[in-house]
């Protein structure tokens, strides 16, 4: 084959590739590149892609002529795709988010809120095992009869995609260890029977829960957060709730979350299931996202319950359960194609490590 034949067709093959896909940069108005920009594209708008650390993102050209450039901080733009390809510069003019340390309105924190649910999603940290170490611990507390593990498991996330409500994490067992387990002649109905159900990884996140049950009433600036307050719609528990969110100013990512209720002296609180009645008198939940070069990952989910349940027989149980998830690191590099898939609930983990006990 000649060599200008083979010239020909690389030459080809390259405009080929080249109009498979178009490139853009983000910038500031300092010319600084922008990095997590959400650049939406296609029908309705429904793909999208963001830029990395150099400001720079790819679409295929086949889509829709006008694409949508997103970024919490910025105002938003609508460019044409041909003009893109003309000069792929893309100069983003800044709107900061100003909040002072006063009641806003509801409004205006639940859209703060929303973008920084969605911001987090877009940016959480994927292609990537990461290690953590859950403890679970369970109480009943007029017989002191307990039960107590440690269970190692990894977390993986192929993909982000910031508009479903759940989080599609691959979550896999490493070992398990058992701690205390019941003896034989225990008498705790609700830790023998492993009644309660509650979640140790969070695999849900999205604004839906909060805004039908909250209102989202003050913000306020701490050092480089934002922190909004909640307060329940529900007349009843709104002196025995404290809601905190925390986002991030600089990028305006959700990064925590601190919820603590106290329930003991609300009267007729009781649920009933299964042939017994039972009501929570208190709960703490703590959810905490730490950075990673320009992405996110979940590094402590924890929670503390305390519940009573009155039986059939009108015996009464009291039960603390404790749940503490911990990242220990970012860098599982086994082969994790042999570990056992596991799903976030403490049930079906419990039932794992009294199994493996036995």
């Amino acid at each position: 084959m000649k060599l200008s034949y083979i010239i020909a067709l690389l030459l080809v093959s390259l405009n080929i590739l080249s109009q498979a896909s178009i490139t853009g940069i983000v910038l500031d108005q300092d010319q600084k590149p922008i990095d997590g920009v959400v650049v939406q594209y296609g029908d309705l708008y429904h793909e999208f892609t963001t830029s990395d650390e150099e400001g720079r993102f790819v679409i295929p050209s086949k889509h829709k002529s006008i694409i949508q450039v997103t970024s919490m901080g910025y105002k938003s733009k609508s460019i044409l795709v041909s003009n893109i390809q003309k000069n792929n510069i893309i100069i983003l003019e800044s709107a900061p988010i100003e909040l002072s340390p006063v009641e806003i309105t509801p409004v205006n924190a639940n859209k703060i809120l929303s973008q920084a649910i969605y911001n987090i999603k877009v940016k959480l940290l994927t292609k990537t095992n990461i290690e953590y170490l859950l403890h679970i611990k369970q109480i009943e507390t007029h017989s002191q009869e307990e039960q107590e593990f440690f269970i190692k498991y990894i977390s993986y996330l192929d993909k982000n995609d910031p508009k479903r409500k759940n989080i599609p994490y691959v979550l896999k067992l490493i070992d398990i260890e058992v701690i205390h387990k019941l003896s034989e002649e225990n008498t705790s109905v609700v830790l023998r029977n492993n009644i309660f159900d509650l979640g140790y990884h969070l695999t849900r996140l999205d604004d839906y829960y909060i805004k039908n049950n909250f209102k989202v009433i003050e913000a306020e600036s701490p050092d480089n957060l934002i922190m909004l307050s909640a307060i329940p719609k529900d007349d009843k528990i709104k002196e025995s709730v404290n809601y905190k969110l925390y986002i991030n100013k600089d990028d305006t990512s959700f990064v925590s979350l601190h919820f603590d209720a106290n329930y003991r002296d609300i009267e007729n609180n009781y649920k009933h299931s299964r042939g017994f009645k039972y009501k929570i008198n208190k709960m703490e939940t703590n959810i905490q996202f730490v950075r990673d070069k320009q992405n996110y990952y979940l590094s402590n989910c924890s929670q503390i319950v305390e519940i009573s349940v009155i039986h059939k027989n009108k015996k009464e149980e009291n039960l603390i359960f404790y749940s503490n998830s911990t990242s220990i690191g970012t860098n599982y590099t086994q082969d994790t194609s042999k570990l056992k898939k596991i799903n976030g609930s403490t049930k079906n983990v419990i039932k794992m490590c009294l199994d493996k006990s036995n």
